[in-house]
Formats: structure tokens, C-alpha cells, sequence
């Protein structure tokens, strides 16, 4: 038995995975993932793993929607959603997810095999799948990509049919408002929201999809179709043909019910998975006639959503802080979704020397870091902690002082052994990481940080040098950006607020 292929990072048949997981086959492969069925060697237990397929980049973006499917799935309980068991990192970089392994196949399998679905079957169906999204939606999540591919279903461990939610990777938090303009979905089953430009996005639009599935699976034929361009004017202007005129063994009932999941405006939808249920389960075999009760448990205990997980602004951010601090709530650190771009940054035209009194020597600037004995005190007002390291007691002072000077709570460690214990006994929110260090570089520092945190600590690199090869080092040093010593004040200051912004929000921080 072997790792994984160091150079090239693709687990192969045979391959083993973490010391436990052996790769046995290949289940499938989609736009940028591909699906092993592998064995966990200790407990003899069958598992799909999700990796990257070949060639893919390891972006920050991808590693961080791979940590935010498998936060997201681990925190929905229920028989409908497919089971995420372990997530980790193959020595490449690459993320990867142990789901639990499900025998049997998708509902775009089924639909090529039988044609249309019987009706009550369909009904049947949708019932399971709104109990999935129900305890999505209590937990806060959007779906945003169903279709017959990610519907799935498996047998339980009593040997019934059961269907399963498959694939949350572009998932998203309730609430959350984000700059991203990228169509995010499969286009034949997306909601006019998901296709407008700064729409809001909630459960509404997975009922909407729901209601493109089971017109699919009632007809044999998605409502909307053709070429992209013609797929997104049909969706944005047009009313699909109703079901019972375009199939006349469908109930008008039904034929109704699934018109007014695909209204275009939201408030004409269907407003919630038991609203939706409670339409359809009349017209169902009976056998799952319950999940209407078990919607309503999973949406009664629903927690309301707080807040965005990213901020428009950094003030937005220390004000939903400072909410939370006075809660108390004693909640770990953790990144979402991280997307930071390597390819816009601003000029970098000014030098860090413009932030510094002229007539203080290097020696007397040095005072203003404080070392790791501070690191057990509480700050006196909420803040975001940036921990600091470099060899230069002047660039430390530089930073400290114009980043405290705008409200950040700093720490500065001028060597690694002052920067861990920093690291693990104040717990920042981001660290700031010189490239070039004599004891030990940064990009080797900024691997330890991530071997020992993954994803939980963002770490940006810091350097005067060319900005190409500081993006090299970057990307190498598997860092989740990096910003040049020579860019301004006010475009530096900026590049760390949208930093935090995107990183973190209140139920994220301490």
C-alpha cells in the first residue's frame, strides 16, 4: 500500500489516503471534483471520498468551499442528507471529503433507465428530499444546486429506499451578501435569482429547483432547455407549459403545485419546505406521510439567523463583534469560504518609512511591540487580532502602529519560537508573515501554521519583493494571500479590512 503520488497529488487505485483510507475505484467525476469508493482499513468500513480531478488548481477559493460543504454538511442531521465523516488535506495541498458510501444511483440515472416517474412516485420523492432541505434551511443553508444528479437514492440500514441530498460545494449561509458576481449552479434548474446580478438568495430557491426536478421527472424533460443564452431567457421571461397539459396523467393538482414552485418572483412560491410539503403530500403513496411532521421539528428548531458570514464593511464587522461579546458566546475561530484574488491588487507605489516619526531610531521603535507575556490579557474592547512577525523591529513597528491606530488588537513576534507561542496561546484571527527571515522563511512558517491549523488561521505573506515572485512564494507556501511592504498605508489597511471581512463573522469569533 502506497500514499498518494507526492508530484502529482492524484490518488490512484490502490493508493492510500491518511494512513487509513485505501482507494478501491472510481465512482464519477463532475466539472472539477472526482468520487472514490475506498475502504477506511481500521473499522472495514465502505466510503466515497470527494478529491479534486486532475489538473485543478488548488485555489484558496476551492480548499475553502471544501471546508465550507464539510462544516455545512457535519452540522445537518438528517437521514436525507448524505453523511460527510471526515475532511483533510493530501500531501499535494488538495482537499479532500469522506462522505459515507451509498449504494444505488441518482434520480438522472433513474430518469434515462424508466422515462417519467408514476406520479405518487415523484410526490414520494420530493417529500424526502424538502425533509433534506428542511434541516438545510434550519441550519441556515441554501443548496442552490439541486438537480436529478444530486437527488440519490440509497437504501437505509433497514433496507428502505430512501433519497439522499448529495453535493453541497456551493452551498450557502442564509443571510450572507457577498460581492461574487459569478453565476454559481447547473443554468437548467437555477432560479431567476441565482441568475440577477445582486438578487438575494434564500430557501426559496431551492424550492424553486425542487419544482424544475419533479416537472422533469413528471414529463421526462427539464422546462427549460436549449442553448445556455435560450435556457436563461426562457427562465428570466417565460412560463414553462403547465405539466397537465403537456402530460395528462398528471393531476391538475399536482400540475399546479409545481407551477408555483417556479413563479418568479419568490413571494408567489411557496414559502418554506412544510408549506410545500403539505401541497404535495396528498397526492403521494402515504409511505412518506410523516416527513411532514419531521419538516416541522427540523424548521420549529431553527436558529435565527444573526448575520452575514462576511461583512460589506469592516465597522460591520466589529459592530456584529461587540454584539457578541456582550452574549459571552465562547465560539473557536474558524474561515469559510476565503476567497481573496491574486490578481487585483492595487499599485504598489509608497514605502512603510512615510508611517514612522522621522527622528526615532530603530532601537526605540522597537518598545512599542509587545512581547508574548501580553498574550493572556484580555484586550478592553472587542477587536480582531492580527498576530505580526518579522525580523525587522522597525517594519513590526510600523505595522503595529497603523494597524492598532485603526483598531486592531496586535501582537508582534520578531522570531518563531515568540510567534507560536503567540500563535497558539492568543488564538489571531489573522497573521501577518514576513517572507524573507533569517532563523527560518516564511514560506516553511506559513506550512507549519497551515499543517497544524489547516484552514482555521488565515496567513497572509508580507515582502518588499517583486510582486510576481511574491505570488509564487505565495501559492507554494500554500498562503491565503499576500500583500507588498511597499504598498500605502490606506491600500494596505484596506487589503487587511477586506481580508477579516471576508473571513469571518460573528459566529466565527470569539
Amino acid at each position: 500500500m502506497r500514499e498518494p503520488n507526492g508530484a502529482a497529488g492524484v490518488p490512484l487505485v490502490g493508493d492510500v489516503i491518511a494512513g487509513k483510507y485505501r482507494i478501491d475505484s472510481i465512482l464519477g467525476e463532475g466539472g472539477m471534483g472526482i468520487v472514490y469508493e475506498a475502504e477506511h482499513l481500521i473499522l472495514r468500513q465502505r466510503v466515497a471520498i470527494k478529491a479534486l480531478l486532475p489538473g485543478v488548481p488548488i485555489s484558496t477559493e476551492v480548499i475553502g468551499r471544501f471546508s465550507f460543504e464539510a462544516s455545512t454538511v457535519a452540522r445537518i442531521t438528517s437521514e436525507h442528507v448524505v453523511r460527510v465523516m471526515d475532511a483533510g488535506t493530501l500531501p499535494s495541498g488538495a482537499p479532500y471529503l469522506v462522505m459515507e458510501y451509498l449504494a444505488g444511483c441518482d434520480l438522472n440515472t433513474l430518469l434515462a433507465r424508466k422515462g417519467p416517474l408514476p406520479e405518487a412516485e415523484v410526490v414520494d420523492i420530493a417529500l424526502q428530499a424538502l425533509e433534506g432541505l428542511a434541516h438545510a434551511h434550519a441550519a441556515g443553508v441554501v443548496h442552490r444546486d439541486l438537480k436529478p444528479a444530486n437527488l440519490f437514492l440509497a437504501k437505509n440500514k433497514s433496507g428502505r429506499q430512501i433519497v439522499k441530498l448529495l453535493d453541497f460545494g456551493i452551498s450557502k449561509s442564509l443571510g450572507v451578501t457577498t460581492d461574487d458576481d459569478r453565476v454559481l449552479g447547473s443554468p437548467m434548474y437555477m432560479s431567476p435569482e441565482q441568475l440577477e446580478k445582486g438578487a438575494a438568495i434564500d430557501l426559496r430557491t431551492d424550492l424553486w429547483s425542487l419544482g424544475v426536478v419533479a416537472y422533469e421527472l413528471l414529463s421526462g424533460a427539464p422546462p427549460f432547455n436549449g442553448e445556455l443564452s435560450e435556457i436563461v431567457a426562457a427562465i428570466l421571461g417565460r412560463d414553462p407549459v403547465p405539466l397537465h397539459a403537456l402530460c395528462p396523467q398528471v393531476s391538475q393538482a399536482v400540475s399546479d403545485v409545481v407551477s408555483r414552485c417556479m413563479q418568479r418572483a419568490p413571494s408567489a412560491r411557496w414559502q418554506s419546505a412544510g408549506e410545500l410539503a403539505r401541497a404535495l403530500a396528498p397526492y403521494g403513496t402515504g409511505a412518506w406521510a410523516g416527513a411532514i411532521e419531521c419538516i416541522d421539528q427540523a424548521l420549529s428548531s431553527a436558529q435565527p439567523v444573526r448575520a452575514a458570514r462576511s461583512f460589506e464593511s469592516f465597522d460591520n464587522a466589529l459592530q456584529a463583534l461587540e454584539t457578541e461579546w456582550r452574549r459571552d458566546d465562547r465560539l473557536s475561530s474558524r474561515v469559510g469560504a476565503v476567497v481573496i484574488s491574486r490578481g487585483s491588487r492595487l499599485p504598489f507605489t509608497a514605502t512603510w518609512t512615510e508611517t514612522l516619526p522621522p527622528s526615532r531610531r530603530e532601537e526605540e521603535l522597537a518598545v512599542t511591540c509587545l512581547p508574548p507575556s501580553f498574550a493572556e490579557e484580555a484586550p478592553t474592547k472587542p477587536a480582531l487580532r492580527i498576530l505580526l512577525i518579522d525580523d525587522s523591529a522597525l517594519t513590526l513597528a510600523a505595522q503595529t502602529q497603523v494597524l492598532s491606530e485603526d483598531g486592531f488588537d496586535v501582537r508582534a513576534a520578531g522570531s518563531p519560537d515568540e510567534f507560536e507561542a503567540l500563535l497558539d496561546g492568543w488564538r489571531p484571527h489573522l497573521v501577518l508573515m514576513d517572507v524573507m527571515m533569517p532563523e527560518l522563511s516564511g514560506e516553511e512558517l506559513c506550512r507549519r501554521v497551515k499543517a497544524r491549523y489547516k484552514a482555521t488561521v488565515p496567513v497572509v505573506l508580507v515582502s518588499d519583493l517583486p510582486t510576481e515572485e511574491l505570488a509564487a512564494r505565495a501559492s507554494a507556501a500554500g498562503a491565503d494571500g499576500y500583500v507588498s511592504k511597499a504598498e500605502p498605508r490606506s491600500a494596505f489597511l484596506e487589503y487587511v479590512r477586506n481580508v477579516c471581512a471576508i473571513a469571518y463573522s460573528p459566529e466565527d469569533l470569539p
